[in-house]
């Protein structure tokens, strides 16, 4: 009334003041009677704005009302008209906009249109059009109601796009306890089960799912994803022969460890034994790493009976697997001593022959105690005497553990030898070598490293060293100096001088 009264007396109504109005609608109970003269009146609201002076025009953020009013009324074919004259008014759609429309669709029951949608905001190239603008990762929530309404109605080919979109958020951002019971329900739902039309669920799906549970040490989402691996593909073309894929048994893992649960552990690393596969070294250290975190009280007998030897049976005893995850326990808990007693149980107790994961861990374990130069020296001569090829994880350790025995020379030449094998200096062996050199206030070390000539992996970290102005003032130490060492040698690069 208000506004007709003033556009009767020639008052122009600005564009804020209709917005208002518009929003006024939004708190008005919803009403499947009422809804269609509702939408007429915001329809003619909308007209009024676009008939009148400049002041009274629609501007972004009237098309974001309208089109999320339109949509939660479930009056999409109106909706999408608005986005479009919306962009063709010169307003980009914001990434909101595309979120009150898969809201209003799933709101309405259109989880199809949705998930079509979704789709065709994910797939978009661009471009500038009325879908661009779509920022899922805005949006933790909603994307878990689309995965849900992929369940509902039977879509599973929608869920590993919507998952590899929700695990770019998570585990960063953390779930609200309505989340969590989202992301719960999508892994119980009955309607998951099904299969429809030849399509399966996803396994990559589940994997990620139970990723991140391990992750986050949710060992109830990891063991109700788990039954879900029977509903795929690949277990319905290899019957009894299937078995999840590594990793999933990994963060299973790991999720039941952080939650307490050491018993369900140990059969979970059982059952994948039982398949014949063998851990990934970054899985298997993961696994140590949630281990190392416990009381030791409650780790230790769960280890000595891993570590059981079945005698008369000819059984050997535990895996080279099984001791490596001790193993890299001992590394992660700075224990030493302990890594290098079950390096040499391998071969000594268990007749087994240790692998680069087991001399990776005991190096690791040397790099993280106070004094282990023999140790050192005898695994180097073991690896050799066992032909084992060092890669770019050996080499990082074992040069950042001369550095951290002030041996410069030596370790130059393992970074030399690096290189020649093709492995590219870690930038972490950089800032130790460079930390050294300032607790030393000596040159030698980041001049030996810098004649090396591997310019370009050392340009972060000497930058990141040098921009720490105040630390450098206080240890009196001038890092030009040790750059200038190596100027008047022709090699080095413009940028290197940079």
């Amino acid at each position: 009334l208000i506004l007709e009264d003033a556009q009767a007396r020639g008052v122009v109504m600005p564009a804020g003041a209709y917005n208002s109005l518009l929003l006024s609608f939004m708190y008005e109970p919803f009403d499947a009677v009422k809804n269609r003269r509702m939408t007429e009146e915001i329809l003619e609201i909308y007209e009024r704005m676009m008939a009148g002076d400049v002041e009274s025009r629609p501007f972004r953020a009237t098309y974001s009302i309208l089109i999320g009013m339109l949509s939660r009324r479930g009056n999409f074919a109106k909706a999408e008209e608005l986005l479009s004259r919306m962009f063709e008014s010169g307003f980009r759609p914001t990434t909101f906009i595309h979120a009150a429309m898969l809201s209003g669709m799933m709101l309405n029951k259109q989880d199809h249109r949705a998930l079509k949608r979704y789709e065709t905001l994910r797939s978009h190239d661009g471009s500038s059009s009325p879908f661009e603008g779509f920022q899922p990762e805005m949006h933790l929530k909603l994307l878990l109601q689309l995965a849900l309404s992929a369940t509902r109605v039977l879509k599973p080919r929608y869920l590993d796009l919507l998952f590899s979109d929700i695990f770019k958020i998570l585990p960063d951002e953390k779930l609200s306890s309505g989340d969590f019971d989202l992301l719960q329900h999508i892994g119980t739902s009955p309607h998951i089960h099904a299969t429809v039309a030849g399509e399966y669920l996803p396994e990559a799906t589940i994997v990620k799912i139970i990723r991140f549970a391990g992750q986050s040490a949710q060992v109830s989402i990891a063991n109700q994803a788990w039954p879900l691996f029977k509903y795929t593909k690949r277990a319905k073309e290899m019957g009894a022969d299937y078995y999840p894929p590594m990793e999933a048994f990994a963060y299973r893992a790991a999720a039941q460890i952080y939650s307490g649960d050491i018993k369900g552990c140990l059969d979970t690393l059982q059952a994948l034994k039982s398949t014949g596969a063998s851990l990934d070294p970054p899985l298997l250290k993961q696994i140590s790493l949630a281990f190392s975190r416990l009381d030791p009280e409650i780790v230790t007998p769960y280890f000595s009976g891993l570590m059981q030897v079945e005698a008369g049976e000819g059984v050997g005893g535990p895996s080279v697997d099984e001791v490596n995850l001790v193993l890299w326990y001992f590394a992660y808990r700075n224990d030493a001593n302990g890594a290098i007693q079950m390096f040499d149980s391998i071969s000594a107790r268990f007749g087994a022959e240790p692998n680069l994961t087991s001399v990776n861990g005991v190096l690791y374990s040397i790099l993280r105690s106070r004094d282990a130069s023999r140790i050192l020296e005898n695994l180097l001569q073991e690896a050799e005497k066992m032909k084992l090829q060092l890669d770019q994880e050996s080499y990082d350790y074992i040069v950042r553990v001369m550095i951290k025995q002030n041996r410069t020379q030596e370790a130059v030449a393992y970074i030399k030898e690096a290189a020649s094998k093709g492995f590219s200096l870690n930038g972490r062996i950089v800032s130790v070598a460079i930390t050294q050199s300032l607790r030393d206030r000596s040159t030698e070390l980041v001049s030996q490293v810098l004649k090396t000539g591997l310019y370009n992996e050392l340009i972060p970290s000497i930058k990141e060293d040098v921009e720490n102005a105040e630390r450098m003032k206080l240890l009196e130490f001038d890092i030009e100096k040790a750059i200038g060492t190596v100027q008047e040698d022709d090699k080095i690069s413009m940028t290197a001088q940079n």
